[in-house]
């Protein structure tokens, strides 16, 4: 199951967005929905990030036992200057 939700930042420049982005995500390769989240590394990375050529994507990097909650990726779109993003969420 999944769902969708866009919002728009309007008080914060996409450039402070885009760097934050970057800052606190770890380069991942492969498609973030099918990628297990889960570690017990400590890190001061907070999420796992896909770029891909339109956008940059983000799941937050979850502890085994967050496995109940549900997986949430955001989507950021770099033609749009990292002013809007999507939420997926999948069970």
């Amino acid at each position: 199951m999944w769902s969708f939700k866009s919002v728009t930042i309007d008080n914060i420049p996409g450039r402070i967005v885009e760097a934050a982005v970057r800052k606190f995500a770890t380069k991942r390769h492969t498609l973030l929905d099918f990628q297990s989240s889960a570690t017990y590394v400590g890190t001061e990375k907070y999420f796992l990030g896909l770029e891909k050529e339109k956008s940059i994507e983000l799941t937050r990097i979850r502890s085994p036992f967050e496995r109940l909650l549900p997986k949430l990726v955001i989507n950021f779109d770099k033609n749009d200057g990292f002013r809007r993003y999507k939420i997926s969420k999948f069970k």
